[in-house]
């Protein structure tokens, strides 16, 4: 009784052992088949709404993920010497795709709200983004390591940008005043 055990376990162990091999094999073969295809990022296009008070929530299109815009803030940069900044944006955490496609470890999901160099290349263009320009109010992966928190400066010249006089037209469209922006 106790050979009929061992020989069904070892039947067990050589039969898990050849599924084992064949899915190695397998996925070995589709990592080839891959390696010499470049993946392209498709990033989401939709566009997110961030107007409001600065200490509104604002909600990621897919509706799985809130932030607040001031603590989220970030400078983007391109590779340069030294890194470019281009944008000002947001960032997403949690996300783990961008239009279906899975985010590397080294990348993260950002929304541009203030673009600098709207002629600068972003880091993975597709098919419809390829410039920062392009790319206003829309899910990006960026690298990490070009996502850095806002500095002094740039937090000091969007407070000025915020209380920038604007002009508001009256509904007869003849008197033009200037008035101080009540936006955060």
């Amino acid at each position: 009784m106790e050979m009929q055990f061992e020989e069904k376990l070892n039947q067990i162990r050589q039969s898990l052992q050849q599924e084992f091999d064949e899915k190695i094999e397998s996925l070995a073969r589709s990592q080839q088949q891959t390696q010499g295809t470049p993946q392209t990022i498709e990033h989401d296009v939709v566009r997110v709404n961030t107007k409001g008070s600065c200490a509104a929530t604002t909600i990621d299109p897919s509706g799985k993920y809130t932030q607040t815009d001031a603590s989220h803030q970030c400078e983007l940069y391109v590779e340069d010497d030294p890194p470019r900044l281009v944008a000002i944006g947001r960032v997403f955490e949690g996300g783990l795709t961008i239009h279906g496609v899975p985010l590397q470890a080294e990348w993260t999901r950002v929304v541009v709200d203030e673009v600098h160099d709207a002629n600068a290349p972003v880091p993975f263009p597709n098919e419809e983004i390829q410039l920062v320009g392009q790319a206003s109010r829309i899910f990006l992966a960026w690298p990490r390591r070009l996502v850095m928190p806002l500095s002094a400066h740039t937090k000091e010249d969007l407070h000025r940008a915020k209380h920038k006089k604007q002009p508001i037209i009256d509904e007869d469209l003849t008197n033009v005043m200037m008035i101080p922006s009540l936006c955060c």
